[in-house]
């Protein structure tokens, strides 16, 4: 009974193998690019959410030294000409603009935009991974929320990771951009309206064909999203 029990939790555990991390690679791309429609969006100013010129929404500096000035907020269309920039491994997404003429040498106008819609802009990637024993191109893939270990999404082998937007990356990392979220050691600011104009969400890639109490081999890529603790 005992060799028995040792060889089952030896194949269970995978203690026979050898584990090796492998080397990853992205390919990060947006196909929501339209010129022209961007160079409208570019001038266009807009009306609709509650924070748009909204004055409970600006914001004082003397209230935290974490926080610029900012008053008469007015929103923009977001479009990936001013609001969307993909350096992989990172994408990097404008939620919020502060701009400043300074053509005239007497006084600087400034202008400060909420963008809307950004959590609307599409992500796509392609990504593998290598070991000293293979290659593999766009394995089954999981993306789970870190917090709860849950799996929010998931593509099959062989497939592209397409039509994920911002916002999804923002719900999976449970992420609201309008919910006035406020990082704990701020808990003693009085709470006045602020819409979250900086937040950082990683995707952690881990790779896998062994797993506990799983006999298959197939490989895995598990996306684990979550929200760093910085925000602003």
């Amino acid at each position: 009974i005992i060799v028995c029990y040792g060889v089952l939790s030896a194949l269970l555990n995978h203690k026979y193998a050898l584990f090796e991390v492998p080397v990853s690679t992205l390919n990060l791309w947006s196909n929501d690019w339209n010129p022209d429609l961007d160079l409208v969006r570019h001038q266009q100013v807009i009306t609709g959410p509650e924070y748009c010129g909204n004055s409970a929404y600006d914001v004082d500096p003397s209230e935290s030294s974490s926080y610029f000035g900012a008053s008469n907020i007015t929103c923009k269309k977001a479009s990936p000409l001013e609001t969307l920039t993909i350096v992989p491994p990172r994408v990097m997404v404008s939620s919020f603009a502060k701009v400043r003429n300074l053509t005239n040498p007497t006084k600087s106008v400034e202008s400060n935009y909420f963008y809307v819609g950004v959590e609307e802009h599409v992500v796509n990637f392609q990504h593998s991974a290598s070991t000293s024993f293979g290659s593999f191109v766009n394995v089954r893939t999981r993306f789970r929320n870190s917090a709860t270990g849950e799996t929010v999404v998931e593509f099959p082998a062989k497939s592209l990771i397409k039509n994920l937007t911002i916002g999804d990356f923002l719900r999976f990392a449970d992420v609201d951009l309008s919910a006035n979220l406020f990082p704990e050691e701020m808990d003693t600011m009085p709470k006045i309206k602020k819409r979250v104009s900086g937040v950082l969400i990683s995707v952690e890639l881990r790779y896998s064909n062994l797993r506990q109490g799983d006999l298959t081999s197939e490989v895995i890529c598990d996306a684990w999203v979550s929200q760093q603790p910085w925000l602003w």
